[in-house]
């Protein structure tokens, strides 16, 4: 077992919502890493030429890995707000008072952990 797929099983496992989630996301990561590997050297490697022209498969890794982190970030603020959400809700008494440990700054706007 290589350390790409002991981090993709925490990766599928952080965001889900229960265990059964964990096998599908995991197989959903290993699928985009697998057409990533299956396409990568084949359009570097035409890219390359005869001439050895290496700027040119650089230029479209350094893209590719551009766009892949901004779907990393873009997926990482997406789960950030999802659990804030539910935080906040989580943190509610059920008749909609404060929790007892909690007590609200009305000057500030903040909850204070007592």
């Amino acid at each position: 077992m290589d350390l790409g797929n002991s981090l993709s099983i925490t990766t599928a496992a952080d965001p889900a919502r229960h265990q059964g989630e964990i096998g599908t996301r995991r197989e959903i990561i290993k699928l985009c890493q697998s057409l990533s590997d299956l396409t990568e050297h084949p359009i570097n490697g035409a890219l390359l030429t005869d001439k050895f022209l290496w700027y040119r498969p650089i230029i479209i890794s350094g893209v590719s890995t551009l766009g892949g982190a901004t779907f990393f970030l873009l997926a990482r603020i997406t789960e950030a707000q999802h659990k804030h959400i539910s935080i906040q809700t989580k943190d509610r008494a059920p008749t909609g008072a404060p929790s007892p440990d909690k007590t609200k700054n009305e000057d500030a706007g903040y909850e204070t952990i007592v």
